[in-house]
């Protein structure tokens, strides 16, 4: 399940994931790493989406609304090609994601990536979405041809299209 980052708990499970030293290697974590930081991200989150320039998601079980077993989001908006002097619509945009330490390989990450590019294709009508991914990732590596992405050089990978449902019912990590 997914949801917004603002749960009374939220900036310590933040600040904890970012002294996760394969989430320091992979994404980019801000300094300080220490709630307060958290805290302020968190306080920024609305803004960045009101300004197209992130949308962050909590990834948690059903049952359990305020634990944080991971990131999902979408950064990097961009508009689809058009002529000098027009704007184009919002067509193309990057996701990124993490899952705290003791949670993965449970198949979090490869569900939440899922339904973010599901919802983006379907209902926010991006054409593209990409995902850097250092070829030493291995994990995140598998998250992408999981759930569709193809790789476009070294290091970017793009999915236009969820040609089915990456899971099941039966398959949804995170019970």
């Amino acid at each position: 399940m997914l949801r917004p980052w603002g749960e009374p708990d939220d900036a310590v499970a933040l600040a904890q994931a970012w002294s996760d030293p394969a989430i320091q290697a992979w994404a980019q974590v801000p300094e300080p790493r220490d709630e307060g930081a958290a805290r302020r991200w968190i306080a920024g989150e609305a803004e960045r989406r009101r300004r197209f320039l992130a949308l962050d998601l909590v990834v948690h079980r059903p049952a359990h609304p305020t634990e944080v077993i991971g990131e999902v989001g979408l950064a990097r908006f961009r508009p689809s090609a058009v002529r000098p002097g027009e704007s184009g619509r919002i067509a193309h945009a990057d996701v990124g994601y993490w899952v705290h330490p003791d949670r993965r390989g449970e198949g979090i990450a490869r569900h939440s990536v899922a339904l973010v590019c599901r919802w983006s294709l379907d209902t926010l009508g991006l054409d593209t979405i990409e995902a850097e991914i250092d070829p030493a990732n291995t994990a995140s590596i598998k998250v992408a041809e999981a759930v569709g992405f193809r790789r476009d050089d070294r290091t970017r990978w793009a999915l236009s299209s969820l040609e089915s449902e990456p899971f099941d019912t039966a398959e949804r990590p995170g019970r």
